[in-house]
């Protein structure tokens, strides 16, 4: 449960970082989006409060994976904006 709603806090409070720095960095919606599936993750784990570690270290791997991906795109995208405006 503790996992669970680290993961859920954890997400809310990027999706509300990213709503308030969408002004200043372009890449904003990538941030959200990683909040999002932390949310996602988060509310899974709470509502399968019974889940083996093995499915929970599945459901976390899964999430580190996606969350690196996007910050990876972020990263090279917002390199290419800066690059452009240099």
């Amino acid at each position: 449960m503790l996992t669970g709603l680290s993961l859920l806090l954890h997400g809310v409070g990027r999706v509300v970082l990213a709503f308030a720095v969408r002004r200043e960095i372009a890449t904003w919606g990538w941030l959200a989006l990683a909040g999002g599936l932390n949310i996602v993750v988060g509310i899974l784990a709470l509502a399968w409060p019974e889940a083996t570690v093995l499915v929970l270290s599945l459901l976390l791997g899964a999430q580190i994976l996606v969350f690196g991906v996007v910050l990876l795109i972020a990263a090279f995208s917002g390199s290419r904006s800066h690059a452009q405006a240099a």
